[in-house]
């Protein structure tokens, strides 16, 4: 489906097993951009089967897509610190919350940090 008026919003849902939805956007005159959210969507199989390196794998490819983007390394710092990786952890959510400090309040209600919370310079 083509739709012209970038400010429609339309919503896809797989009914059956292995059905495949995908959607590209872009804006006219403009290279395709890969979003910095492919990393999330990619990383939710390994996140919910906690398969930590692949979570973690993709979302530093994530991070060579979009360098030091906010949410990648929000992301980032979530499956580590449930991988036990506690230094490179907080080093990641250090990073998002100095380039988002909007970010702030999540990571004081995120309970993948619990671990790190009372780690010195834990950002929350």
């Amino acid at each position: 489906m083509f739709i012209r008026d970038g400010a429609v919003q339309r919503g896809a849902v797989a009914e059956e097993a292995d059905t495949v939805v995908l959607a590209v956007g872009g804006f006219p005159g403009r290279p395709f951009e890969i979003s910095a959210w492919e990393s999330f969507f990619a990383a939710i199989p390994a996140t919910r089967e906690e398969r930590w390196d692949d979570a973690i794998a993709i979302y530093e490819d994530g991070l060579r897509d979009s360098p030091g983007h906010p949410a990648v390394l929000f992301n980032l710092a979530r499956v580590e610190a449930r991988a036990g990786l506690r230094l490179d952890a907080l080093r990641h959510l250090q990073d998002a919350v100095g380039r988002d400090p909007a970010l702030t309040a999540q990571v004081r209600s995120t309970s993948d940090f619990a671990t790190l919370r009372r780690e010195p310079g834990f950002p929350g």
